[in-house]
């Protein structure tokens, strides 16, 4: 690239990444991405200032931390020498006394959210859920070690919030989405989608030029931990020792007490085989949802008739236009 770019930085909004859907069990150690014609293409956006088109920077891994483990305090409610009616769990929910989805409960021990209960891991923590099944969870951002699924507390009646199912559906009342790796992102008050990423300015994927803000609504749908790829076994080994499965989408499957598989259904009864011992089809361990890291390079499709005329080519002025038309493009501010 010429020098006269070398100073050149890249501005993109950060993703906004949700808090891991589990907190660190060491709790107890720590009292721890020029031709005018249509293309199939990968457009990025750029913000205002002296900026220009230029090849687009590899994106660097994606790396889900964990965060600092916290619970919530329980409110401490004293209470005079008279007598007073209990309030229900409904009531002690909605008054912020109950912890969150996601969110550690052991010393609340109730969920503020519908459809949730409280369901240990081990004595260090704690956790707002809407189920819990004994052994690894894939979705365990921190470590492989199993749960315990002691429920602490009664489940808050009523479903758990549904989220929003694709780009299609507006995002901006529900806050989040069902694809894994998926955000809710804002495009405007009246718009936001579930997207892998956003960067401010126009999506050369839609029908329209008009702008997005990207500003995050709600946390991004995690999928499964990086341990699980090692941990975890792989399609046809016996998963009887490990409750977990490699590959996205599968299950673990017991044949009998000796055997497991990681399958994608099971009906008990089933014999592959003639000579096959029945299988008894039980769950072992929490189905694998897939990896999020498999759509945050961001996607790829074909871009709007509208960006070759309002688009900027290679190496221009992209201040106004806020967009490239360049197969693999960026653009990239100089200087205000």
């Amino acid at each position: 690239m010429p020098s006269a770019f070398s100073s050149l930085r890249e501005v993109r909004t950060t993703e906004c990444e949700g808090q891991p859907l589990m907190e660190a069990e060491e709790l107890e150690a720590a009292t721890s991405r020029p031709s005018r014609i249509r293309f199939a293409v990968l457009g990025v956006l750029c913000v205002a200032g002296l900026v220009a088109c230029v090849p687009l920077l590899k994106p660097q891994a994606a790396v889900v931390r964990s965060q600092a483990a916290s619970t919530m305090n329980a409110q401490v409610v004293h209470l005079q020498h008279k007598q007073v009616q209990e309030p229900d769990k409904q009531t002690v929910a909605s008054q912020g006394n109950c912890s969150g989805a996601g969110a550690g409960c052991l010393e609340t021990k109730c969920c503020m959210d519908p459809g949730h209960q409280c369901f240990t891991k081990n004595k260090w923590w704690a956790q707002c859920m809407p189920e819990c099944t004994p052994g690894p969870n894939p979705l365990d951002q921190v470590s492989p070690s199993p749960w315990e699924c002691e429920a602490l507390g009664e489940k808050v009646p009523g479903l758990p919030h549904e989220c929003a199912a694709d780009f299609s559906e507006n995002c901006a009342e529900k806050k989040c989405c069902q694809g894994v790796g998926m955000q809710c992102f804002q495009k405007n008050e009246g718009w936001a989608a579930c997207k892998p990423s956003c960067t401010p300015g126009p999506d050369l994927m839609e029908s329209n030029s008009d702008p997005w803000t990207c500003e995050g609504l709600g946390p991004k749908k995690l999928g499964a931990a990086p341990w699980v790829k090692t941990k975890c076994s792989a399609t046809g080994d016996d998963c009887s020792k490990t409750s977990c499965c490699q590959d996205a989408g599968l299950q673990c499957y017991e044949q009998n007490e000796f055997w497991a598989q990681c399958k994608e259904t099971c009906k008990p009864g089933e014999k592959p085989n003639s000579w096959d011992q029945a299988w008894n089809c039980k769950e072992k361990g929490v189905r694998n949802p897939g990896y999020s890291d498999v759509v945050e390079g961001g996607v790829k499709g074909v871009i709007g008739d509208w960006v070759p005329e309002k688009c900027t080519g290679t190496y221009d002025n992209c201040a106004d236009s806020q967009c490239c038309y360049g197969v693999d493009y960026q653009c990239y501010t100089k200087n205000q």
